[in-house]
């Protein structure tokens, strides 16, 4: 991730790629509400190292569990 020098109102110029693995949505969710609840109303002081240009949700599928099958083979059947 690149970031050209002007491009954030911030002393810090650097890229920064958040990756989180969760086996339902809802426990990132949970982790980031209690994030914001924890600064009380206001934001997280990582707020202050980085400003969000996009963001997004993707879905990987679980690993295959017995042998024959393969990465996504429940989707199949």
């Amino acid at each position: 991730m690149n970031v050209q020098p002007g491009v954030l109102d911030s002393p810090f110029e650097s890229g920064l790629l958040f990756i989180s693995y969760q086996a339902h949505l809802d426990q990132y969710e949970a982790i980031k509400k209690s994030m914001v609840e924890a600064a009380k109303g206001g934001h997280d002081r990582l707020e202050d190292f980085y400003h969000a240009v996009e963001g997004g949700y993707y879905f990987m599928p679980p690993r295959p569990r017995n042998r024959g099958e393969f990465v996504g083979d429940f989707l199949f059947r």
